[in-house]
């Protein structure tokens, strides 16, 4: 242990890879199954606006997805 900042400690648990993602947040109500299966629809042709009302989620999550710009270690 070491003293430090709070940005300290954010710093060392995401250098360190103890930082909570996808599953493992207690607030998400996504599975890594279903991330894949968003973007595997994508690839394969799938328009994201029948996806959004396939599943019931707004077009930002979907393009979230899409570009990584959330599960990012999802490949």
């Amino acid at each position: 242990m070491f003293v430090g900042s709070q940005a300290d400690n954010i710093a060392d648990k995401v250098k360190k890879n103890r930082q909570a993602r996808g599953e493992k947040i207690g607030t998400s109500k996504w599975t890594a199954e279903k991330v894949a299966y968003v973007r595997e629809a994508i690839k394969s042709g799938v328009r994201p606006k029948e996806l959004t009302k396939e599943l019931g989620i707004p077009h930002s999550t979907i393009y979230s997805m899409r570009y990584h710009r959330t599960w990012k270690h999802i490949p």
